[in-house]
């Protein structure tokens, strides 16, 4: 459906698009990116975090390689390979591949209730009427995920899973301290995300700021959807189609698809551009005499 929405509202708007008066601002684009960046060199804080539960001490460089050289993979067909990926950097420095692939899978859990969380006031304030039954529903599922996590229960079971796959020499210490500090980590992921994803509509549209929240919640649900279509290479074409379905009440038609277009290159061009500084620092260390 969200795929489909895009591709209807560009073939209906294609005209709109290319008579409306498209005046580029250079300077919120640019700083649209560089907020971009900064939230995602949070996600590396993250990792450490989740990886402190199976008794690992990372530092942040090695953290940040293990993040971002794992993310080309996503962008490989069936969207899945960033865990290998992920499993395969994080070796290097002594990270077991079950504890890598179980730090990953909390990850997405955080990250997923984070964006449950900023996506509130597009439920409450946002021109959809009164609160959808699927807003009610995504508060239940933030709440089981962290019911999930709650350090009692993961300890738990993670102990007893890991001990039927051999590996009970690392004992798990998920604590209320990790589960607090990785909620605050995602949330403050989104809201910085959002204020660059706030710039860039402001890059080719005036827009006031007390719809940054609608737009921030937007554009996080659709990156929750885009996440759900796991088969589709980084969520692509299906992300795309979700953001441009819930900035349609928000945004005057056709900006809704012509940004959503633009999201996808400003994610991208961010997150490659980390990338790049991975493979650089990575390189540097190689190059280090011992």
């Amino acid at each position: 459906m969200p795929l489909g929405f895009l591709c209807w509202n560009l073939s209906a708007n294609w005209e709109d698009l290319q008579q409306y008066d498209w005046q580029f601002n250079g300077t919120a684009g640019a700083l649209a990116v560089v907020c971009l960046m900064a939230a995602f060199g949070v996600l590396p804080v993250g990792s450490q975090q989740a990886l402190r539960a199976f008794g690992y001490s990372l530092d942040y460089r090695d953290a940040f390689r293990g993040y971002f050289l794992a993310q080309p993979a996503k962008y490989l067909p069936g969207g899945v390979w960033v865990l290998p990926g992920r499993a395969l950097a994080l070796s290097e420095v002594g990270v077991k591949v079950v504890h890598s692939g179980a730090a990953q899978v909390i990850e997405g859990c955080f990250m997923l209730v984070g964006a449950v969380v900023v996506f509130t006031p597009y439920l409450i304030f946002g021109d959809t009427g009164p609160m959808p039954v699927a807003g009610v529903a995504g508060c239940f599922v933030a709440a089981a995920a962290l019911l999930c996590l709650h350090p009692a229960l993961f300890n738990r079971t993670a102990t007893w899973i890991l001990r039927r796959l051999g590996q009970a020499a690392v004992e798990v210490r998920l604590s209320a301290r990790i589960v607090i500090g990785m909620l605050l980590t995602y949330v403050g992921f989104w809201v910085v995300a959002g204020v660059g994803f706030f710039l860039l509509v402001s890059s080719v549209h005036e827009v006031p700021v007390n719809l940054a929240a609608l737009l921030l919640a937007a554009m996080s649900m659709a990156w929750v959807i885009g996440f759900i279509a796991f088969l589709a290479p980084a969520g692509a074409g299906v992300r795309e189609g979700a953001l441009a379905l819930l900035l349609a009440p928000i945004l005057p038609s056709p900006l809704p698809a012509a940004l959503a277009l633009m999201a996808r290159i400003w994610w991208t061009a961010a997150e490659l551009i980390l990338v790049l500084a991975a493979v650089i620092s990575r390189r540097r260390t190689e190059s280090q005499p011992d």
